[in-house]
C-alpha cells in the first residue's frame, strides 16, 4: 500500500503549502511506516517524501528516488510504452490507460508488462 499526500496541489495558486504536506509525510510516515509520495511538483516536498508521481509525458527518473506516472497525460503506441516499460527499471512505474489505445494496440501494450 502507498500512500500519496498530494495530487496536482501545484495547478491553483495558493492551494499548495509545502509545509502541511511535510506535515501530512511526517505523520502518516510514523503512523504507518510505509510509502509516501507526492504529486505536489514542489521541490521541497519532493526532496522529503518516499516516491514522487506525475502527470508528466515520461516517468522523472532523474530525480534520484522511485518515481512514477499516476496519469499518463500523452497519445502512447504500443511500441513507446514497451520503450518505456524497458527504461524504467526496477525504481519507476506508471499507469497506462487503454482509453486513448486501439484494442490491438491495447494488447500488444499489454505483452510488455514486466
Amino acid at each position: 500500500m502507498l500512500f500519496q499526500i498530494s495530487n496536482e496541489s501545484d495547478v491553483c495558486q495558493g492551494r499548495l503549502n509545502p509545509e502541511w504536506e511535510i506535515a501530512v509525510y511526517n505523520f502518516m510516515k510514523a503512523r504507518t511506516g510505509r510509502p509516501v509520495g507526492t504529486n505536489s511538483r514542489h521541490p521541497s516536498v519532493e526532496g522529503v517524501v518516499d516516491y514522487i508521481e506525475t502527470h508528466e509525458c515520461e516517468v522523472p527518473f532523474q530525480r534520484g528516488k522511485p518515481a512514477g506516472t499516476n496519469e499518463w497525460n500523452c497519445r502512447l503506441s504500443a511500441a513507446d510504452f514497451c520503450a518505456l516499460q524497458k527504461d524504467t527499471g526496477s525504481s519507476g512505474w506508471f499507469l497506462l490507460w487503454g482509453d486513448g489505445m486501439a484494442e490491438g494496440e491495447w494488447e500488444e501494450a499489454l505483452k510488455c508488462l514486466k
